[in-house]
């Protein structure tokens, strides 16, 4: 496997269905990079969230967000519209499973960027959605990157490497696939790789049951591409 520099174009567009795939990690891990990458290398798309916040300045709807009022949030919760959410500062998040459906129904595959417990409401919501968890080497390597930002307090560092120590704990139990993030140009093609399988496994017709199991081997670099599915049923 080569880095995300290597690669032409995605057998992802081979796909004659979509995915939905939940990337997570703990604040500071390289997660938004990775997706970055992602983005940049497949056609996959990126799910658009809703919530009940009002838009902030340059803000446009349907690009940045799905505003909508409390009300009808709460309703589309009741009535199965929203495959995930949360509540933050007081405000309500999510992912509606129309969106999702939509781009599936395309042929795409639909990226979301959320936490645990997101993933786990899609895990018990969308049969055969795929989970990725991004890893960091250790927590004390996760506190240096976060220190480095320079944009953390005492304070909230201790709050987020509390959380990461939570989300970290939980992963083997809940994700398909753990991808350490050691060095950032690997794990992107880790990513890259698990999203050729899963479109692969569609242009065959595969079940989901027959996912590859990636093991520790070396990259055409010799680099070690650390590939942990969590779950073998996923």
């Amino acid at each position: 496997m080569g880095s995300a520099s290597d690669r032409g174009s995605s057998s992802l567009a081979a796909s004659p269905e979509g995915n939905l795939v939940v990337i997570s990690g703990p604040s500071g891990v390289g997660k938004s990079t990775i997706i970055d990458a992602v983005m940049q290398h497949t056609p996959a798309v990126f799910s658009v969230s809703a919530t009940t916040r009002s838009p902030r300045a340059g803000e446009v709807e349907g690009i940045d967000y799905h505003f909508v009022d409390r009300d009808s949030f709460l309703e589309a919760i009741d009535d199965g519209q929203v495959l995930e959410w949360a509540e933050y500062g007081g405000n309500l998040y999510g992912t509606l499973r129309s969106e999702v459906d939509a781009a599936i129904a395309q042929g795409a595959t639909v990226i979301l960027d959320i936490e645990n417990d997101g993933a786990r409401q899609v895990r018990e919501a969308f049969d055969g959605a795929v989970l990725i968890f991004i890893m960091p080497p250790s927590i004390a390597e996760l506190e240096q990157r976060l220190a480095a930002r320079g944009d953390t307090s005492p304070a909230d560092m201790a709050k987020r490497l509390s959380v990461a120590s939570q989300q970290i704990a939980e992963a083997p139990g809940l994700y398909d696939y753990v991808v350490e993030n050691r060095t950032l140009g690997a794990a992107i093609g880790q990513v890259l790789d698990i999203l050729d399988a899963l479109a692969l496994q569609r242009a065959s017709a595969m079940s989901p049951t027959t996912l590859a199991t990636y093991e520790e081997k070396p990259d055409h670099d010799g680099r070690t591409a650390n590939r942990s599915p969590c779950r073998e049923d996923g």
